[in-house]
Order: structure tokens, then C-alpha cells, then sequence
């Protein structure tokens, strides 16, 4: 047997210990969560999401696993270490464990996909513990009412997450598209209020609806005549707040009448239980055992109280529902809003002129790309968070509204023009037809590519302090970053093109070759002195290196070059937006969302989309 080779006394030792010590390590973990869920609607750091992904796992793993132990318990033919009646109560707060915190439900938009494995973990687990309540049966056992009690608060907090789960599926969303409420913002914030006033629409592009022509009209006139763009950012945060709220929180099974009565049955049971445990006489043969089940009595107690504030407090206001089967009214939340004011940034030059001054020495990149971690270091390394500058959101938000303001067309065909635009409207407007090929004799992430590189060499070759060349470069940095960070979200648009980022950045390093370490000066000006050559094209597989120095040296001629490369990129910017999937955009909130997703939606409400139409 293996448990021979095993000393007897930490045999012992385990035996003693292993249901405490996992009954104690799910207390602290649940805290930890519930601590840690909120920070990834505010935070794309990928130490932030990997703490709230591992204890995500852990919690469930450890009561699971706890559960086992107890079901296990005294099944070698020794007396169990731990006394049944308090086995069986530990076992109903496992199952309030494995509800989880009202903030987290799902970690990823996928996870609400499988809610029926959660619903047979339910069951799985009652049966488990009728197993271990009738064990305890042939004695006298003096916890019996709380027990009760427990596995009730259990059943109905479990209950929750599997309900939540079903009810975010984008399959059942989109079978209840027309149950999903619509509030009244007369009586709350006016900012909050436009939010629950176009939210429905934002919920019906995720599940792939169309919103009526009039709520259409209505965003429309509001986001093009009503709001400065501060406004309309500060509105659309809050209408993406609402959609994380959906996709992974207890909102949609506690936000109901009957979902509201079972959590109001749940928490009076956990204070009944705080309150009959305060008065419980001490029993001195079991003083540990009866610490655990205070620390889980009054756990359960903090994180009930805590969840029925955030519930009730002062920020919550009351609004009449439209368009709700259950109650004409109930109590709305005001969640907390998303992160919008932080985008990424990569630079290719510099990282190009790094990983050359560095070839040949044994340092962290080399020793990534042997063990085939590279994308991991590059991220960690090259990758930043700048603050969004309210200006460019500004900009682009204008520049929209200009575009949309053509009174030589319909606004149909203007709506489809900024559509389909990734640079070429504001070439033509500007008569720049010389550059007209980089954008339309190339696909999309080779444009990207060649704008970007031509972008930073122009940058740093030129001292114009304009608003423009700030602009140019901060999209610029952005839009690569979401090739490289985010190749699901883009995938639409980029195609290949992370492979040709490769090929560029591979194409890039071996031409840099030689340069002066300390210069990055020189590697621009080697870079942008190079020349088309047809006998290196083979060589270069899909870089588009010489296409973008070529675009460089045209753009350096230019006398109001930031004018136009700013209004590129923001085209660009457009075009990526308009036409990444609007599932995408629900995934990338589970860490904190995109500003990408912001143009989005505001590119949406203003009629701009594949299928959006507002005449």
C-alpha cells in the first residue's frame, strides 16, 4: 500500500488535520475572492487577472475537494476525527462556498455556456450531503436547526450561480431579448439614466438583434446633438458596466422579484445563524473544531452584510419598469463603472532596436523564446498602459460627428463610407492621392503595419509639438498593441497579420544589424533610408518593412503630415471598431475592457455598423 511508505506520524498528522485545514483555507480563499473579483472590471494587468483566475479556481477546488474529505470521513474503519454534528454543518457551508460572491459568477464570457455542468455540481453536492447528514443520524446530534438552516442558505446561493450563469448564456439572452427591462431615467442620475435608456440596444448588438429604427433615431440624436464627448464617455462607461454586470455577476437571477425574495430567505438564515451560534454554548471537548465553525458562522455573515449593503446603499434608486413580466418595480443598481481611462501601447521600433542591441547576449528575451514564453516577455517588457488623454477622445469623438455631418449624401451612404473607411476618406479629403495606395493596394493589418512604422519614424524625426502628432502616435501605438495583445478580438480585420508582424519585426532586426547600441537615432535614419528592392523580396516573406519606409519618406515631404496621419489612424481606428465582433467586446471586459470597444459602441449608437441603418 502507498500510504506505507509514509510515516505514521504525519499519517496522524493528516488525519488530524486535513478537514480543518481545508475548511479553514476556503474561508480565507472566498474572502480573497470577493476581495479581488471587482478589481478586473477596472484593471487589464495580467498579475490582477491571474490572482483573481487562480483564486477562482481555488475556491471551488478546495471546497469541492473539502467535501470529499467529509464524505470520506471515517471510512477506513477509525473514528472520524471531527464530530458528525459539526461535519454536517461544515458541509452545508461548503455548499454556500460554492454559490461564490455576488461579484463573480463567470470568468470568462464562455463560462456562462456551461452552467448545466454547474447545475449537476449542485446536485452532486446535495446528494453528498444527505450522505453526510444521515451518518450523523444515529446519534444525538445538537447542531441539527442550523444545519438545516445552512444547507437551505446553500442550496439558494448555489442556486444563484447556476441560475446567473444560464440566464448570461448569449443563447438564452438572445431567446429573451424582449423580457430584458427597460428603466425609466427620470428619477436617477441623468448620466445613469441615459445609460438604462440605451442600454437594451447595447444588449441586443452583443446577442446579434437589431434595435428598433426609433431607438436607433433616439441614441443617434442624443450622442450627435445632446452631449459633449466627456459626456458621451462618461454615458457609454456606465452602459458597459451594465453589460459586465450581466455576463459575470449575480445580477440578472438576483435583480428579479423571486431572486430578490430567495436572497432575502439566504441572508436572514446566515444573520439567524450568527445570532443562534453567539448564544451557543461552548463545548470544551471540541474548543478548535467550534473556532473553525465561528470563523465560518461569522464568514458567511460579513460577506452576507457586506452584499446586502452593496444592495441597499443610498446609491441604489428606485425605477419604474416598462417592459418587465414580474413586478412594475424594483430596485435598480448602480454598478461601479468600468476602466476607460488607460490604453496600450507598443512600440515596434523600440522593441525592434532593444532585441538588436541585445542579440548575442543571454538575457530574458533569449531565454523566452528558447522555453517559448516569448509573446509573455514582449508583453511584460514592451507593452504599457498610457493614460487616455481626454483630448483624443475628444478628437476622435469630433471627428466622428464631422464625418456623420455630410449634407451632399444620404446618411445612409455616409453611414456606410465612415464604415468602410481605414484611411482612404481622409486621403482624398486632404488630395493626398499619392499616398491612396497604402491604403487600398494592401489588406488591413498591412496598412496598420506600414502606418505605424512610417508613423513613429515621422515622430521622432520631426519636433512639431502639435496636438495631431500626439494623436497619431498614441492610436498608432494603440492599434498595434491589439494586433499583438489581442489577436481574438481583431481578428476580423487582421488576418494574417500577426504572422506579417513577425515577418516585419524578423525583417527589421536583421537590417538593423550593425548599428550603433546607443543610437536609436541611427537605426531611424538607416531604416528610413533603405530603398524597394525586387531582389530581397523573396527574402522578406510578408514584411511590409520597405512599403512602410517608403510611406515615411512620402510623409516627411508633407507640410501638414500630423493633420493626416492623425486622421488615418483615427479612420483606422474606426474601421477595427466597426468591424470586430460584438460578442468580442463582451469578453474583453473580464479584464476590464478596451477603449476600442468604447468607439464601438459609440460608432453603433450613432448608426455606424454592418447592419445599422437610421435614416
Amino acid at each position: 500500500m502507498p500510504s506505507d511508505y509514509i510515516p505514521a506520524s504525519w499519517q496522524r498528522l493528516w488525519d488530524a488535520w486535513n478537514i480543518r485545514g481545508c475548511m479553514i483555507l476556503t474561508v480565507y480563499i472566498q474572502l480573497l475572492l470577493a476581495t479581488l473579483a471587482p478589481l478586473r472590471r477596472k484593471t487589464s494587468n495580467p498579475i490582477s487577472i491571474f490572482l483573481v483566475w487562480s483564486t477562482y479556481l481555488l475556491a471551488d477546488w478546495t471546497a469541492v475537494f473539502a467535501y470529499g474529505l467529509i464524505t470520506n470521513s471515517g471510512c477506513r474503519g477509525q473514528s472520524p476525527q471531527v464530530a458528525g454534528d459539526y461535519l454536517a454543518l461544515w458541509a452545508a457551508f461548503l455548499l454556500v462556498h460554492l454559490g461564490g460572491p455576488d461579484s463573480i459568477t463567470a470568468f470568462s464570457l464562455e463560462d456562462n455556456a456551461l452552467w448545466p455542468r454547474h447545475l449537476v455540481g449542485l446536485l452532486a453536492q446535495v446528494l453528498a450531503f444527505c450522505y453526510i447528514l444521515g451518518k450523523t443520524l444515529s446519534g444525538k446530534n445538537r447542531l441539527m436547526a442550523p444545519t438545516m438552516l445552512v444547507f437551505l442558505a446553500g442550496v439558494i446561493k448555489y442556486g444563484e450561480r447556476s441560475r446567473s450563469l444560464y440566464l448570461a448564456s448569449l443563447e438564452r439572452l438572445k431567446r429573451s431579448q424582449d423580457k430584458l427591462f427597460l428603466l425609466n431615467p427620470s428619477n436617477i442620475h441623468p448620466s445613469w439614466g441615459h445609460a438604462y435608456r440605451f442600454f437594451p440596444s447595447l444588449k441586443g448588438w452583443v446577442v446579434d438583434i437589431m434595435p428598433s429604427n426609433a431607438e436607433l433615431q433616439a441614441s443617434r440624436v442624443f450622442f450627435l446633438n445632446e452631449v459633449d464627448a466627456e459626456a458621451a464617455l462618461e454615458v457609454l462607461t456606465k452602459e458597459m458596466s451594465f453589460l459586465y454586470d450581466i455576463f459575470y455577476t449575480k445580477t440578472l437571477a438576483v435583480r428579479s422579484v423571486w431572486g430578490g425574495i430567495s436572497r432575502g430567505v439566504a441572508d436572514i438564515i446566515i444573520g439567524v445563524v450568527a445570532i443562534w451560534f453567539y448564544f451557543l454554548e461552548k463545548q470544551e471537548q471540541h474548543k478548535f473544531d467550534y473556532r473553525i465553525t465561528s470563523l465560518l458562522v461569522y464568514e458567511n455573515f460579513v460577506l452576507s452584510s457586506v452584499s446586502l449593503f452593496m444592495q441597499w446603499r443610498p446609491s441604489w434608486k428606485l425605477g419604474d419598469i416598462s417592459n418587465f413580466r414580474i413586478s412594475p418595480r424594483t430596485v435598480v443598481r448602480v454598478p461601479r463603472k468600468l476602466r476607460s481611462n488607460v490604453m496600450g501601447a507598443f512600440d515596434l521600433l523600440t522593441y525592434c532596436f532593444t532585441e538588436i542591441t541585445q542579440r548575442g547576449v543571454c538575457t530574458f528575451g533569449s531565454i523566452a523564446e528558447k522555453i517559448g514564453v516569448a509573446e509573455i516577455y514582449v508583453e511584460i517588457r514592451y507593452m504599457s498602459k498610457v493614460p487616455l488623454d481626454v483630448h483624443l477622445w475628444k478628437f476622435v469623438f469630433d471627428e466622428l460627428k464631422i464625418s456623420l455631418r455630410n449634407d451632399t449624401e444620404s446618411l445612409a451612404t455616409v453611414t456606410r463610407e465612415i464604415y468602410e473607411a481605414r484611411g482612404n476618406l481622409a486621403l482624398g479629403r486632404a488630395n493626398c492621392n499619392d499616398l491612396m495606395h497604402f491604403i487600398t493596394d494592401f489588406e488591413f493589418d498591412s496598412s496598420l503595419l506600414m502606418w505605424h512604422i512610417a508613423t513613429i519614424m515621422c515622430y521622432h524625426l520631426d519636433e512639431d509639438c502639435s496636438d495631431n502628432r500626439k494623436f497619431g502616435k498614441t492610436i498608432s501605438n494603440y492599434m498595434v498593441y491589439l494586433m499583438v495583445k489581442r489577436p481574438k478580438l481583431m481578428s476580423p480585420v487582421i488576418g494574417i497579420g500577426y504572422d506579417r508582424y513577425i515577418d516585419t519585426c524578423d525583417d527589421m532586426k536583421r537590417r538593423g544589424k550593425g548599428i550603433n547600441p546607443n543610437s536609436m537615432k541611427e537605426f531611424r535614419e538607416k531604416l528610413l533610408a533603405l530603398k524597394e528592392d525586387d531582389g530581397e523580396r523573396g527574402e522578406r516573406g510578408k514584411s511590409v518593412l520597405l512599403h512602410s519606409c517608403d510611406l515615411a519618406r512620402n510623409l516627411m515631404g508633407k507640410d501638414e503630415k500630423w493633420k493626416i496621419i492623425s486622421k488615418v489612424w483615427a479612420e483606422m481606428l474606426w474601421y477595427a471598431a466597426g468591424h470586430c465582433r460584438a460578442e468580442s467586446y463582451a469578453s474583453v471586459l473580464a479584464e476590464g475592457g478596451e477603449f476600442i470597444s468604447f468607439v464601438w459602441l459609440l460608432m453603433a449608437h450613432l448608426g455606424i455598423g454592418p447592419r445599422i441603418s437610421v435614416e
